[in-house]
């Protein structure tokens, strides 16, 4: 089951540092924006292995959104991980990003999709049953695409997703600005 081993978080309300404390993560990918301060997330126990990706929720080419470097870095801190699961070692990944939604999904589903060998449509049904209301980051999905050589598959399966909930991200807004997250 993939909700033993990875989780989805959000620096939302002090989630993060709860989140921390109840699944005790071996490993976390921070997906942040390039100007945040680190020092606004929880402390990390010491001998957790943490990735940070300082880029912005963009999906086009914007200034500091996903690249490939970045996605490819990921993908390197990633594989490991997985192979270190599948050999039988306790892993405990979790993902997390400002808002819970859009890189930490993406993050997470790039994951599962590396532990399925490339099977995004079981890899996809592993990240609802993790979260109900994805919104997976559409650049971060194609750049690990090409780099996997995963020919579009996991953006069929995302974008028929966002089709029939394509009011989703109105809600999102809204969500957001009550709460205080645009970060």
């Amino acid at each position: 089951m993939p909700a033993d081993w990875l989780r989805i978080s959000s620096l939302a309300e002090g989630r993060l540092a709860r989140d921390v404390a109840a699944f005790g993560p071996t490993h976390i990918v921070s997906l942040v924006n390039p100007d945040f301060d680190l020092d606004r997330r929880p402390p990390f126990p010491d001998d957790v292995d943490v990735h940070t990706v300082a880029r912005r929720d963009v999906v086009g080419n914007e200034i500091d959104g996903p690249d490939e470097d970045a996605v490819a870095a990921l993908i390197a801190w990633l594989q490991p991980i997985i192979a270190a699961r599948r050999s039988g070692t306790s892993v405990r990944l979790l993902s997390h990003c400002h808002q819970g939604i859009s890189r930490s999904t993406a993050a997470a589903l790039v994951a599962l999709t590396l532990d399925r060998d490339g099977d995004a449509k079981a890899a996809f049904a592993d990240l609802l049953s993790i979260t109900n209301k994805p919104w997976p980051n559409a650049k971060i999905l194609a750049l690990a695409e090409t780099a996997q050589n995963w020919d579009g598959r996991l953006s069929v399966i995302v974008e028929d997703y966002k089709r029939a909930f394509r009011h989703r991200p109105a809600s999102y807004a809204r969500l957001q600005r009550r709460m205080g997250l645009y970060l």
